[in-house]
């Protein structure tokens, strides 16, 4: 064996630190496909990984590392039919430190370069045990990268990856690095960017890339997009379920980036969260019939799970490469007509979109405190105006005391219960000791002269509105609206005698709450009538 494998004399001094469980378990998994699969030499198999990793052996501490998660093979296999692979290709893999890219490419006759972090003597067992020969390189693919020609990164024929994101570089390391690239970089330089310009600069043909989806719309890497799509390099977006990754809560996406992209100006974007292509399994979402993912990026399909679009519309929009913003499910396109026939505004021409003052900002002017009334969630009623909050906090003078609600001002919910839409009484507190505040999850809206404040908030809870809300929702861990986003929010303005109508519409809506509430005092005061502890006391 020795003279088959190049890793065996680096394999032996090492220690692998098995833990006695995670032997037993690989061994049950090693009998059963010994029966099943009538393998009658040992391998180290997917099944065998899997035990490893979810008992994080062979692992280091390590952020950038993969391996520490549970790639699903679905997800696995998916990525590597994106990047055609064909015989003899060399296949460069950062970060695969348990090796499971690298042995899905072997049986597809590539030859899968690996760049990870620590000495993990897992690959070395891999090459020995299967008799294959998966290159390692244990180097920091960023930092100090080791595949390297005519003092430049070394590009391989195809690139496959699940992009680390989050993670800071050091800025100085970077733009002593930029002149390695042939474009002007400062302008967006931001660290997931940067580690994406580096994968690319080790590719010569096709980049297959699972990354976090806020990469695909967030503005701080929106000129960052702009540059791959004026490249013309996108090929493919492909959106995931939430949790796709178990025990990562981030929304990930598929990008294939291809450099012999030709003549061809468009992106295909497909719906991966289609009810077609994923089952929840044990409160996971895991991916099913892949093979037909394949087939949509290839061929045409429903409109609701495939769009080509232009890289010039794209640009328009942003440069969002965010599969939500072009595929429309069947009620978003009724939307979209409907609002295209009306008379529409952004939010920011018709209101004023008001941020609350934040807490460190109240800290260091603490000589300023005045103790006010905070919203939460319970204060928002199904229909009508915002209940009196309980919920006593310190605020500050600061600004004329615009962060105080004010009567009829209307407050949306921006993090966590997106979307969810109040609005103040006409005899709430004035701006002073015992006056209404939110917090940092929602922002105030404050109507001008182009909409009543009730026609908005009618607007805002209507089903029309509640879906352009949903639109803007990112893709993040805890679902958010930014305000660089919702002032883009349409808003259809009412004619006079339509606000007259809808402001009708609006006081029976609060009247039929408030008897509500009463009716709803009376069964309390009903329920103590027998067996109330306080009749007992008496």
């Amino acid at each position: 064996m020795k003279d088959k494998n190049f890793n065996y004399s680096a394999f032996v001094p090492l220690k692998l630190h098995i833990s006695d469980k995670s032997l037993v378990q690989a061994i049950g998994v090693l009998s059963t496909e010994w029966t099943e699969k009538g393998i009658k030499q040992f391998r180290i198999t997917e099944g065998i990984l899997n035990i490893f990793s979810e008992t994080g052996e062979f692992l280091t501490s390590e952020k950038l590392i993969v391996g520490r998660f549970l790639i699903p093979r679905e997800l696995i296999k998916l990525m590597i039919q994106l990047a055609d692979i064909d015989k003899g290709d060399e296949i460069y893999c950062p970060y695969d430190s348990l090796g499971k890219f690298a042995l899905e490419i072997i049986e597809q006759d590539g030859h899968p370069y690996l760049e990870i972090l620590g000495n993990i003597p897992i690959i070395y067992l891999v090459n020995i045990l299967n008799e294959i020969d998966i290159q390692v390189s244990y180097s920091h693919p960023i930092y100090n990268p080791s595949y390297i020609e005519s003092e430049k990164r070394k590009p391989f024929a195809k690139s496959i990856c699940i992009l680390p994101t989050g993670i800071k570089y050091n800025k100085k390391l970077i733009n002593e690095s930029l002149e390695n690239f042939s474009l002007p970089l400062n302008s967006w330089i931001h660290s997931d960017a940067y580690a994406l310009e580096c994968l690319l600069a080790q590719t010569k043909n096709r980049a297959v890339i699972a990354l976090n989806s806020t990469l695909l719309l967030s503005a701080k890497v929106q000129q960052f997009r702009e540059s791959l799509v004026k490249r013309n390099l996108v090929e493919t977006v492909i959106s995931l379920p939430s949790g796709t990754i178990p025990y990562v809560l981030s929304q990930f996406s598929i990008m294939v980036l291809n450099k012999n992209k030709g003549n061809d100006n468009n992106i295909r974007f497909i719906n991966g969260i289609n009810e077609k292509f994923w089952i929840r399994e044990n409160h996971q979402p895991k991916l099913v019939q892949w093979e037909s993912l394949i087939k949509v990026s290839r061929s045409e399909a429903d409109e609701f799970i495939v769009i080509d679009v232009s890289k010039e519309k794209v640009l328009e929009n942003k440069s969002s490469l965010d599969v939500a913003q072009y595929i429309y499910s069947s009620k978003e396109k009724e939307v979209e007509q409907l609002l295209s026939n009306q008379t529409t505004k952004t939010l920011a021409e018709v209101v004023n979109i008001i941020s609350p003052v934040s807490s460190s900002h109240i800290r260091n002017n603490s000589s300023d405190k005045i103790k006010a009334k905070e919203i939460t969630i319970d204060d928002f009623p199904d229909y009508g105006y915002l209940s009196s909050p309980t919920k006593e906090i310190d605020t500050i003078n600061y600004k004329q005391n615009e962060h105080f609600l004010r009567p009829y001002d209307i407050v949306i919910v921006t993090k966590g219960s997106v979307g969810k839409v109040g609005i103040t009484p006409p005899d709430v507190p004035s701006a002073c000791e015992g006056g209404w505040v939110v917090n940092q999850s929602y922002s105030i809206l404050r109507a001008g002269k182009e909409i009543s404040a009730i026609s908005l908030y009618m607007y805002l809870i209507s089903e029309v509105g509640q879906n352009a809300i949903s639109r803007l929702v990112s893709k993040a861990t805890r679902p958010l609206i930014r305000q660089g986003e919702l002032k883009y929010l349409p808003i259809i303005i009412p004619t006079t005698e339509e606000a007259q109508e809808i402001e009708k519409t609006f006081n029976r809506m609060v009247k039929i709450n408030c008897l509500k509430s009463k009716l709803v005092e009376k069964q309390q005061e009903l329920r103590k009538k027998h067996w109330s502890l306080s009749k007992y006391e008496e």
